[in-house]
């Protein structure tokens, strides 16, 4: 009579979990598509764009797989947890032990922390670039400008995380329309350009598509990663229902992630078709995202203000979010390093220590202005493709609850694949630059 009973609560509890598009499950879908588009996006164009039209091939075919299969994997080592609240650091823990947790806290800071530095730059040059456009005899100051715009970033992050989650939320979704109506707007100046490379492409490239797809793969993980929110989104599906948690978390991965691949392609083509390749160099050099490039190059006056206005309020959203990622992975690095670190004398100290080291370091990025394509192919994406592949793809043969996953060999061995080539190029990258120094 017990399992009868059991047996009908659970058929009742999948029941509900098979309405995938719930309200509930339509909110986790946009929050994850909205997660992902950020600030980011707006430079996926620029290294899309400089590289032509094999670029965009192998931005098309490669974008989802890498996207879904990498937060799929993350999202099914979460699940892999006992406790419904586990996060991942608790599951690196509890699995690998203390020593390789702390390991995994200093590589999640770095996975984010330099992402800061790239945001503190791109708004400091969006904001100089807005006023120069505007006011052409003006020459501005860039350490008063950058000065200006990290103090005001930082009085927004001391007034309070819950002020900082508020903006977010509110910005995330009106950036998205926003993108997707920029995208149809610029159809007007399509010009095809691009797709005359189709006859001189074999001298071109060279059918060199290893290079290729190394020199993209840290580009495409940066600019959809989403990696935080994913713990947020697994906890609260196993609290719904533990049973159906694995499939509800792919399933939901998967349109959120169709959805964001679409819009972004499709912006990326706007983009790209809008100006020539040689146009795409030229904001590489200047080291400024498309929307700032798009209010220089056009002489229409809705981009001149629409487009630095848009990207300043995505970066400063992404600014926002990623330093409360920054500061809880410092936080915890601390912890583990300092004892007694609960007093309250330590914990004010900490805090005051943490948000010094942030201003300090991201103030400096914004005067010294640093390549932010750079930044995010040597050192952001690789250190979160570590995360996102080699981690997942390394639990799923070591841990007996993952055990389920290791039959599908061809989806390991592509996390495999992507997570090497992704650490190499960092690798090769930092060995280049040695080399060039001395």
């Amino acid at each position: 009579m017990i399992n009868k009973l059991k047996k009908n609560y659970l058929k009742t509890e999948c029941k509900n979990c098979r309405n995938i598009f719930s309200k509930k499950n339509i909110m986790w879908i946009l929050s994850l598509y909205g997660t992902a588009i950020g600030a980011g996006v707006l430079f996926l164009p620029i290294n899309i764009g400089s590289g032509g039209l094999f670029y965009l091939l192998i931005l098309i075919i490669l974008a989802f797989p890498i996207t879904f299969l990498s937060h799929r994997g993350l999202a099914r080592l979460l699940l892999s947890g006992d406790n419904a609240n586990t996060n991942l650091s608790e599951i690196i823990e509890k699995h690998f032990g203390k020593k390789i947790s702390f390991l995994f806290s200093i590589l999640y800071f770095f996975s984010i922390y330099p992402i800061l530095l790239i945001y503190s730059t791109a708004i400091t040059n969006t904001v100089i670039f807005f006023i120069n456009s505007q006011l052409v005899d003006y020459q501005s100051s860039r350490i008063i400008i950058a000065s200006c715009l990290i103090f005001i970033l930082m009085l927004i992050i001391l007034i309070g995380e819950k002020f900082i989650i508020k903006c977010m939320s509110i910005l995330v979704f009106p950036f998205v329309l926003s993108l997707l109506f920029l995208s149809f707007y610029l159809i007007q100046f399509w010009h095809y350009s691009f797709f005359y490379e189709l006859k001189n492409m074999i001298n071109k490239y060279d059918f060199n598509i290893i290079k290729t797809i190394w020199n993209l793969i840290p580009i495409i993980i940066f600019s959809f990663n989403h990696s935080p929110i994913i713990s947020s989104f697994v906890i609260d599906k196993k609290k719904e229902c533990k049973i159906c948690a694995k499939k509800t978390c792919s399933n939901l991965l998967f349109y959120s992630h169709m959805l964001m691949i679409i819009t972004v392609i499709f912006f990326v083509c706007s983009c790209i078709f809008s100006i020539t390749e040689s146009n795409m160099m030229e904001a590489k050099k200047q080291n400024i995202s498309i929307l700032s490039y798009f209010a220089i190059h056009f002489q229409n006056s809705f981009l001149k203000f629409f487009g630095p206005i848009l990207a300043a309020l995505a970066i400063i959203k992404s600014f926002l979010g990623h330093y409360v990622g920054a500061k809880e992975g410092l936080n915890k690095i601390f912890t583990l390093i300092l004892k007694n670190s609960k007093n309250k004398k330590r914990i004010n100290t900490k805090s005051i220590i943490i948000n010094i080291l942030i201003f300090s370091s991201t103030w400096l990025s914004a005067i010294f202005n640093p390549s932010i394509l750079e930044i995010i192919e040597s050192l952001s994406g690789p250190i979160i493709a570590v995360i996102l592949f080699l981690i997942p793809a390394f639990s799923i043969y070591i841990l007996p609850n993952m055990k389920e996953y290791r039959s599908e060999k061809i989806t390991n061995l592509f996390l495999w694949i992507i997570g090497i080539l992704a650490l190499s190029s960092m690798i090769y990258q930092f060995s280049f630059k040695i080399q060039s120094f001395f």
